[in-house]
């Protein structure tokens, strides 16, 4: 009786244990992607998108030009500089160029009508949910076992969540996991039209178009491959359904290959793809910029691509104190092991996507999610393979004793048990971390991601927009760097146009480049008069410090607006004197502790508004309010255990008490004392932190020279 009772090798099923971890598993890693795509909007680049889409809802016109671009774009300063791929100056002088994302833009600005910022929130969310649910079907699809879900959700979670912003990037990745879907196993005529629809769709969305056509083309010289193996090897008649699968797959390659025309840009689109990899290979985005003796400034306006964080590779230094760039790293390694694995068992058309997806994540930032989303299904895939072909083989070896398969199985059942239950713990503790947003700020207070729904008031300056439609005396362009440009154009009803904005192709590389030599401090702000431009909204980051710092040591220009992450300056002009005069800030002015308030309220977590409207004062001077803020900062229970704070709460002492000293005020030693105490706190937190070594040997310095010879230091 109870020989009966012994599972046999290859029987499926489940015990029953195994089966509640995986539903548990499954739900949990569910949660934690749900959850992560539960934030507050960081898309920089929206307001373009919904400019451009609005455009279309209300004119029917595509933007393909300048529309949003103050100053107009010149074809006589453009000469000599290099356009980007498929842009050009027609006869009357007008820009134009491919606006690959039209129909993206064209959904998202409909949404916006409908519901707003709820429904970026709920459009964000959906698009997440369909790419979980895509990975689902495609894993059955690929008839993988349940057990893989949650690991391939969860390693979509701790990569992909990187990428989680409402960008028409969200619409491909659905649009390719459907056509993957869709040619994994049997191909019939109605799985050939739907992945062609989805192609056209996929040509008017978004750039990553091509993907498809890799997609079709791997599957279509596969079953090639294996008619001629047949044929030609083997010299044996291929079968029918071999023979149906390649005609059917020949037809779609070439169907989506002439969708890639049906698009605004006319047969030109099918190319612009590889003419965009070329351009972007000679603006060194994954090389030296800085080449052939040339100066910054030289650099920005002729290679600003290769400028841009996200165009460069994921693997950069440091990159292991990335908790994503480590989930990563791993993947990576995995996908070659799954590979081997995928050409061992002849799968050769999936060997060949997951290789193509890998080398994408891998080239840069901005493609990491390509691993996660469509690796980590294929490497399933093929670990599965390997896993059954050892359960075959144990069978085959041990069919005639019925305990050894009883043993074999057991344990092997415990092994996955204890792995799903790892997965189903990992995504709790993530999860946990995720609401309480330690996920996204514990070791990185800035970081811009948060748990939460509307928009992060310390990217998308809606306050900022608000403002200037109550104080600017007419409507009228205004400079500002490139991801804040789309923001204030679309948000601010003042704000007519700015010199640059977020989609690369609006402008010319030279433009782009002049904007970020102005905000690097590498052209002077001279420019502005030749642009008449007379506001700047400027974000007092560290990139944009050099700017601010220009415009705030100018006699021509005013500061009449603070923020947490964003600062408005005005020119003299007669036009803004009246603005200038009530709105003009100065230290003796400053409202610190209603800017104390408005800090806490820029972002759910405290300690994170706190320090980044600290850093801004400290950068535009204002020292003693940025103190307070940084006390503030420190106050809160993640500011004390983080070191930054403290060494921008030191920092800021220090400088005063110099001050103090110099002047001849003896009070300034206590300045000095407390700011010794804030950097040893840094190091007490974070050992050997650079920053507060270097700060508190010079602080001890000063201390000992000052109690030496009792006068100020020279």
């Amino acid at each position: 009786m109870a020989s009966s009772r012994v599972s046999r090798p290859g029987q499926h099923g489940f015990f029953l244990p195994e089966k509640t971890v995986t539903v548990i598993a499954c739900v949990c890693a569910a949660a934690l992607i749900g959850a992560l795509a539960y934030r507050p909007i960081t898309t920089v680049d929206l307001g373009y998108h919904l400019a451009c889409g609005q455009e279309f809802l209300r004119t029917g016109r595509i933007v393909q030009d300048d529309t949003f671009i103050y100053p107009p774009l010149d074809p006589v300063t453009a000469r000599g500089h290099e356009l980007t791929p498929g842009s050009y100056f027609d006869q009357e002088g007008q820009y134009h160029s491919p606006n690959v994302n039209w129909f993206s833009q064209v959904v998202l600005g409909l949404l916006w009508q409908l519901g707003g910022w709820t429904a970026m929130n709920i459009s964000l969310w959906l698009l997440v949910a369909a790419i979980a649910v895509g990975q689902m079907a495609l894993l059955r699809r690929l008839n993988v076992s349940w057990a893989w879900l949650p690991l391939v959700w969860l390693t979509t979670a701790i990569i992909g969540h990187e990428r989680f912003m409402l960008r028409p990037e969200l619409f491909a990745y659905v649009c390719l996991l459907v056509q993957l879907y869709l040619l994994v196993g049997h191909v019939s005529w109605a799985a050939v039209g739907v992945c062609v629809v989805v192609q056209l769709l996929a040509v008017n969305l978004h750039s990553f178009w091509p993907m498809g056509v890799a997609i079709v083309c791997a599957f279509a010289a596969d079953a090639a491959a294996r008619g001629l193996y047949i044929k030609v090897v083997q010299r044996r008649s291929v079968v029918n359904e071999l023979r149906s699968r390649v005609v059917r797959l020949a037809v779609c390659l070439a169907l989506v290959v002439a969708a890639g025309m049906l698009h605004p840009a006319g047969p030109s689109n099918v190319t612009f793809p590889f003419r965009t990899v070329e351009f972007l290979h000679r603006q060194k985005i994954s090389g030296d910029v800085l080449q052939e003796g040339m100066n910054l400034r030289e650099a920005y306006e002729l290679r600003p691509w290769g400028f841009i964080p996200e165009l460069r590779p994921p693997f950069g230094a440091g990159w292991w104190r990335n908790r994503t760039l480590r989930a990563l790293a791993a993947l990576l390694m995995a996908a070659t092991v799954g590979g081997v694995l995928l050409l061992m068992y002849r799968r050769w058309a999936l060997a060949a996507l997951l290789a193509g997806f890998s080398v994408a994540g891998l080239l840069v930032w901005r493609n990491i999610a390509f691993s996660a989303i469509f690796g980590a299904p294929l490497i399933a895939r093929g670990v599965q393979d390997l896993w059954r072909r050892r359960s075959q083989r144990q069978a085959a070896h041990t069919q005639a004793d019925t305990e050894t398969p009883q043993t074999t199985t057991s344990g092997t059942r415990f092994i996955r048990t204890c792995g799903l239950a790892v997965v189903a713990l990992l995504s709790v503790y993530w999860l946990h971390s995720v609401v309480t947003n330690d996920f996204y700020v514990r070791g990185r207070p800035q970081r811009s991601y948060r748990f939460g729904h509307g928009y992060n008031k310390l990217i998308i300056p809606i306050g900022t927009c608000r403002w200037l439609d109550e104080h600017l005396p007419r409507r009228q362009p205004i400079l500002t760097d490139l991801p804040s440009s789309s923001s204030l154009v679309f948000f601010s009803d003042k704000v007519t146009g700015a010199p640059s904005a977020t989609n690369g192709w609006a402008i010319t590389p030279r433009r782009m480049g002049q904007v970020m030599a102005l905000s690097r401090g590498a052209m002077p702000i001279a420019k502005l008069d030749e642009w008449e431009l007379n506001v700047a909204v400027v974000p007092a980051d560290g990139y944009n410090a050099p700017l601010a710092d220009a415009l705030q040591a100018s006699p021509q220009w005013a500061l009449v607006h603070v923020e947490p992450s964003y600062v408005v300056f005005a020119r003299h002009t007669k036009a803004n004197a009246a603005l200038i005069a009530a709105n003009k800030v100065t230290g003796d002015n400053f409202d610190t502790r209603a800017f104390i308030e408005l800090c806490r309220s820029a972002d759910p977590v405290a300690t994170s508004g706190l320090a980044t409207g600290a850093g801004m004062l400290q950068r535009l001077g204002l020292r003693d309010q940025a103190k307070t803020v940084w006390r503030a900062c420190v106050a809160e229970p993640l500011g004390r255990e983080l070191p930054e704070p403290w060494v921008n709460l030191g920092t800021c002492l220090a400088d005063r008490g110099r001050e103090r000293l110099l002047t001849g005020d003896r009070g300034g030693m206590a300045d000095l004392q407390e700011a010794r105490e804030c950097f040893r706190q840094a190091l007490r937190l974070r050992r050997g932190d650079p920053h507060a070594s270097e700060r508190l040997q010079r602080v001890e310095t000063d201390i000992a020279w000052y109690s030496r010879v009792g006068e100020a230091r020279p």
